[in-house]
């Protein structure tokens, strides 16, 4: 397409350079030249950049029209980092409408957030998890009681029963959790847990509600 740009450019050199008179006629065949060449050829590309969009455009209603079938919070981001959807689930839980989510970048989107809020509703949480934790028979949860500066992602294990194993049974309840030494090796081992395969890790996050939490609770009931 670049290429196209040229032949204008040549057209306008040879009126620049040659002289009226003898060379008149040739010019006027270099000009109508330049016009008949140049824009069927900026036509086509055109529509071929069209065709492009529409077709990216088709692509995005369908990926936008599937997440809205999942339960699972999701959007869908462009290269320049702005938000282009995000499904029914993600907007409902962050507290915003479709058309206030498009266009955001995730800095828009985290200096909007209430993070004094957020700290809260997520300690909260911890403590009704931890709670429930520690009256589980058999489950040990390697944390201090209280939840004061701490990331609300507690670590246990289940007498008997492999980190791997446990993880995996919460999976087939489509509930997500990490088990092994969850990136903190150095505390695995202070806490002598390496040998039995390290331990099972809950994160609560922004969107995690109580009951993601009673799920979790209940699912451990069945596994101890």
């Amino acid at each position: 397409f670049s290429a196209l740009c040229l032949i204008p450019l040549f057209d306008f050199g040879l009126r620049q350079t040659l002289p009226l008179g003898p060379f008149e006629g040739f010019r006027d065949l270099s000009t109508a030249i330049t016009i008949f060449s140049v824009l069927p050829l900026l036509m086509a590309r055109l529509a071929v950049e069209h065709g492009e969009a529409q077709q990216a455009d088709r692509k995005r209603r369908l990926l936008a029209a599937a997440t809205e079938q999942a339960d699972e919070l999701i959007s869908i981001m462009r290269p320049d980092g702005r938000m282009e959807h995000a499904n029914h689930a993600f907007c409902r839980m962050m507290g915003y409408d479709a058309g206030e989510v498009v266009r955001m970048t995730a800095a828009d989107f985290m200096a909007e957030q209430h993070w004094n809020d957020v700290i809260g509703a997520e300690a909260a949480l911890l403590s009704r998890l931890e709670t429930g934790l520690r009256a589980l028979p058999g489950v040990t949860v390697h944390a201090p009681q209280s939840s004061e500066g701490r990331a609300p992602t507690p670590i246990f294990n289940i007498d008997g029963r492999d980190p791997d194993w446990v993880a995996h049974e919460l999976a087939q309840r489509h509930i997500a959790v990490w088990s092994g030494d969850n990136y903190a090796c150095e505390l695995i081992d202070a806490l002598g847990l390496r040998a039995r395969g390290g331990a099972v890790r809950a994160g609560i996050v922004r969107y995690t509600t109580s009951d993601d939490v009673d799920a979790l609770l209940d699912a451990l009931l069945e596994l101890t």
